[in-house]
């Protein structure tokens, strides 16, 4: 009885959560790694700066800046200016250009296996039109996708 006594005595209980609240309240964040701090006078500069940018006057400032300004006085190359801008969106050809450019191999639209909703192989409602696992990797009009 002694010994079992003894023995019993010899384990410390560890209290699991307690360890964990010591380890982020004895000031360990301070020592993950961060962006260096600024010196105090930058500090103090970048926390005006803000402070300016947040402030309704800086936008009154603008306004008043826009309405003293002149206006465009030569309106003829302004509407040069508009009538390039708009025919360049015109021609704009958007993705066609880079279709153009990809490889011929790959097929831009797949080719049903089947009618209708259900997948008669496997049951399925509402899946693809063609078997995913086909060539025994997951791939849609000859392209592989990885997990």
């Amino acid at each position: 009885m002694i010994r079992l006594h003894k023995c019993i005595s010899s384990f410390k209980p560890r209290f699991y959560g307690t360890d964990m609240f010591k380890k982020f309240a004895s000031g360990s964040v301070e020592k993950q790694p961060s962006p260096r701090k600024l010196p105090l006078k930058d500090q103090l500069e970048f926390e005006a700066l803000i402070k300016k940018a947040n402030a309704d006057i800086i936008f009154e400032e603008y306004n008043e800046k826009l309405n003293t300004d002149e206006p465009l006085q030569n309106t003829k190359e302004l509407e040069q200016i508009i009538t390039q801008r708009q025919e360049q969106i015109k021609n704009f050809k958007g993705l066609e250009e880079v279709k153009s450019s990809t490889s011929k191999t790959f097929s831009t639209n797949t080719i049903p296996e089947f009618e209708g909703n259900v997948n008669p192989k496997t049951g399925e409602v509402n899946g693809p039109k063609q078997d995913p696992l086909k060539y025994g990797d997951w791939s849609y009009n000859g392209r592989v996708t990885d997990f």
